[in-house]
């Protein structure tokens, strides 16, 4: 049966084919449905792009200070807009001091990965990205030491450095994590599925094309 995952340093896991885990909130209509087309793993978690996400309690694993990390997702949207795919807002508002998302713009067909904690930005990259509706895709985001990676079904894009990441700190935003929605007003909510979402402390996955896995995510170490 397929699976919702979000994998992290306590091995706690946000969703199964049976339904949401103690801790996470749903919010909206966010539910596991069986999404048509997904191409390994069946169900799904399934978001309608009217205020639907999933919320986790914040945790220390959010804050990844210089350490390298992965996240990786498969994900389709049923209408191609602007939208976060996880993110954390202390602030609550997009012009917040406290802030890191990782979404889709469809206005200028970009994906962004920001970072913003005590009023300076440590990150922000983008890539030119118009995916289309109704098609799975493999992200992933990749830091290994001073460089930014973003994968798409593997393969490694372009990505442009508004503010390179360098050897700066991501430190942790005291706020809950959101899955599936910007993490502030700044976007609607994502109308579409992800699945096999993890985030990975500690350790760049991927700096080189490779073929997305198409079996379920185990846990190791550094989920």
């Amino acid at each position: 049966q397929g699976r919702v995952t979000l994998l992290k340093e306590r091995k706690d896991k946000i969703a199964t084919n049976q339904g949401f885990d103690d801790g996470v909130t749903v919010i909206g209509n966010t539910k596991i449905d069986a999404l048509v087309g997904n191409p390994a793993f069946g169900n799904s978690a399934r978001f309608d792009g009217s205020g639907d996400y999933l919320q986790v309690p914040d945790s220390d694993d959010w804050g990844f200070g210089t350490e390298d990390f992965t996240i990786d997702f498969r994900m389709k949207f049923d209408a191609n807009i602007n939208t976060g795919f996880v993110g954390q807002s202390a602030d609550g508002a997009s012009t917040g001091n406290n802030q890191w998302y990782f979404s889709h713009n469809s206005a200028d067909h970009m994906a962004y990965f920001y970072w913003k904690d005590g009023g300076v930005t440590n990150a922000y990259y983008g890539i030119n990205w118009s995916p289309s509706a109704d098609t799975w895709y493999h992200l992933a985001l990749v830091r290994n030491g001073s460089n930014l990676y973003f994968f798409v079904n593997g393969v490694a894009q372009n990505v442009i450095s508004i503010i390179p990441i360098g050897t700066r700190s991501l430190g942790n935003i005291a706020a809950p994590l959101r899955v599936g929605s910007a993490p502030d007003t700044s976007a609607p909510s994502m109308s579409g599925g992800l699945d096999e979402f993890r985030i990975s402390k500690g350790i760049a996955r991927w700096t080189s094309n490779f073929t997305p896995s198409t079996q379920e995510y185990t846990q190791d170490e550094y989920t």
